[in-house]
């Protein structure tokens, strides 16, 4: 690496890893203690900046090694943000989990991290798993708990409560047109041309649509 060493070992460490328990009673009436993580890499460019993901077989360095890469992304399109990364050991998709536990869990996972989240520190955002409507759901509790109306302590929330028009379809959008560019910078025409999409969440379908 051609990095200092002491820039190096400030790369290599995140500022803040916080694990939230959150014991949760199924409205099936089963009992689980569900583990949610948040990891803070670097804020030297401003406030942490990264998803929240809902899935399975989460492990606390997949939050710490994708926070890393959100620090890179911000600082290489020169965003005053630094990288976070966070999500909640579950899959809302298996049918034991009704909306009412999932918003449950969302809403203990929020009170677990209010204390290093906010508009200033750190900024969640939708990622594997979670919406707009999961967003909804930590802006109204993190307003309810600090007595304010900071709902920009999320992106990604619904238009109704101060979502952004085409943000859904942004980062698929966005990886469209970088390909068209380069297409057009290197004189190469996708006509007739054959391709794999990787994947086929919220990114892949917006690219396939494109």
């Amino acid at each position: 690496s051609r990095l200092h060493p002491k820039v190096q070992k400030i790369f290599n460490d995140c500022n803040n890893v916080i694990e939230v328990n959150i014991p949760t009673k199924l409205e099936n009436g089963e009992e689980e203690n569900i583990v949610g993580y948040r990891a803070q890499h670097n804020n030297i460019l401003g406030p942490y900046k990264g998803g929240i993901r809902y899935v399975p077989n989460l492990h606390v360095d997949d939050t710490t090694t994708l926070a890393k890469w959100m620090t890179i992304k911000c600082a290489l399109q020169d965003l005053p943000l630094g990288g976070g990364k966070g999500g909640i050991k579950f899959d809302p998709n298996d049918p034991k989990y009704t909306e009412k536990d999932i918003e449950r869990i969302t809403r203990k996972y929020t009170q677990g991290l209010v204390d290093h989240i906010g508009p200033t520190k750190d900024i969640p955002a939708p990622d594997v798993n979670t919406n707009s409507k999961m967003m909804d759901w930590i802006s109204d509790e993190y307003c309810k708990i600090t007595r304010s109306e900071d709902i920009n302590v999320v992106t990604g929330k619904t238009l109704i409560n101060g979502g952004i028009q085409g943000r859904t379809e942004a980062t698929g959008n966005g990886i469209m047109f970088s390909i068209l560019k380069w297409c057009e910078v290197n004189n190469f025409s996708l006509e007739n041309k054959s391709f794999i999409i990787q994947g086929f969440g919220n990114v892949g379908y917006h690219i396939a649509k494109q």
